[in-house]
């Protein structure tokens, strides 16, 4: 059955980059036809451009993607075991297609399909079947405004997670909230590039990502069926970019829980000079459900810095940390991780890899727990 899906998944691809082909060879042709009627004086440049208009409808779209494939050396197999031996795997990090679409002067159309980690023992969540990763409408200057909308699934506004190296931050995991919304916002260029947004969406998607981080929390809910069921989360950010090389800002998110509102706050600032990439991002939360009668308000940040060293070569540094405010730390609680990273451009659109985590985890007073952990990947991204 797996072996049928994917013949015709390759098939579809390959009848759809064919009638692409043949839509351009057809556009071709129709120019000349079109060409030749004008030089006689049977159809008008009106005409012609109404011709045009309606054939080159396929210049409006713009497809890309990326595939990734990456080398993971793990030092320790099982953390709890102190004879554990190392471990290592090759899988496919990532296979992104996006098409974009012109919809008219002011909208614009966006779907990118991914699949993540196919192959790794390690994905429990089926991230490696291909999903609708993002679907959006923007409609940019609404009514000659600077209003705009931005409607369909995709990343929401909270958060950058900031990288020049082949893993996320720390915070991207529990952070990161991808799912339908729609956002309303304005961009005001002669405020110092002020840009600030409404979204509003469903679910609680935060909180149970921070219960999850290092040793797992578990919410009061009696299921998961106790969630709530209406559209009443919201996140409001505000950035601004009063120089070339610098961008701030700040975002609020809120969504309903257990007891309580779930309520956190993100800052975030980056700034380049000359070869020199500066960039930081920091979460707490300000207002937290109970569990187990007690309120964990967590906190996270992550700081780096880029050197382009030449044309091809980067190098990268990150310190990160993530705190879930228990009074004791259990086995497994994420303390902080250090990451070296170098980037090598070895052609056009194809880029060389290498990164080195050092992961430092709480023992909980195990004193087999191996708390230090390292990690090395190595990645060879192609994108187009």
């Amino acid at each position: 059955m797996k072996i049928v899906k994917l013949w015709c998944g390759c098939l579809a691809f390959t009848i759809f980059i064919a009638g692409a082909g043949n839509l351009f060879a057809h556009e071709r042709k129709t120019d000349k036809i079109v060409e030749i009627l004008k030089s006689k004086g049977i159809i008008t440049d009106q005409d012609a451009a109404s011709v045009a208009d309606e054939t080159n409808w396929f210049e409006n779209l713009t497809m890309g993607g990326a595939v990734e494939l990456q080398f993971q050396y793990l030092t320790d197999r099982d953390r709890s075991d102190p004879n554990t031996d190392s471990t290592s795997e090759l899988f496919l990090a990532t296979m992104q297609l996006g098409i974009e679409a012109k919809v008219n002067d002011s909208t614009t159309a966006n779907v990118v399909l991914l699949a993540e980690d196919v192959g790794h023992s390690g994905d429990t969540g089926g991230n490696e079947k291909i999903g609708v990763d993002e679907a959006t409408f923007t409609v940019d200057s609404l009514g000659g405004t600077p209003i705009y909308l931005v409607g369909g699934k995709r990343s929401l506004p909270f958060g950058q997670f900031y990288t020049h190296t082949i893993s996320d931050p720390v915070t991207h995991d529990a952070y990161e909230i991808n799912k339908a919304s729609l956002t309303i916002g304005a961009a005001v260029e002669k405020v110092a590039n002020l840009d600030t947004s409404l979204t509003v969406y469903r679910g609680e998607d935060m909180m149970n990502q921070i219960v999850g981080m290092g040793a797992t929390f578990t919410r009061d809910y009696a299921s998961a069926a106790e969630e709530t069921d209406d559209v009443n989360s919201f996140i409001i950010t505000a950035s601004v970019t009063p120089m070339e090389n610098l961008t701030a800002g700040l975002a609020y998110a809120s969504e309903p829980g257990f007891d309580a509102r779930n309520n956190t706050v993100n800052l975030f600032a980056e700034y380049s000079i000359h070869n020199l990439t500066f960039d930081a991002e920091y979460f707490t939360g300000l207002k937290r459900e109970k569990i187990g009668g007690q309120e964990y308000k967590e906190t996270s940040f992550a700081v780096g810095f880029a050197y382009q060293v030449n044309d091809p070569l980067e190098l990268a540094i990150r310190y990160e940390e993530f705190d879930n405010d228990r009074s004791t730390p259990a086995t497994g609680d994420i303390d902080y991780n250090f990451i070296l990273g170098a980037n090598y451009g070895v052609m056009d659109n194809l880029d060389l890899m290498f990164e080195v985590r050092c992961l430092n985890e709480e023992d909980g007073g195990d004193s087999t727990y191996e708390k230090m952990a390292h990690e090395v990947n190595l990645m060879l991204a192609a994108g187009f």
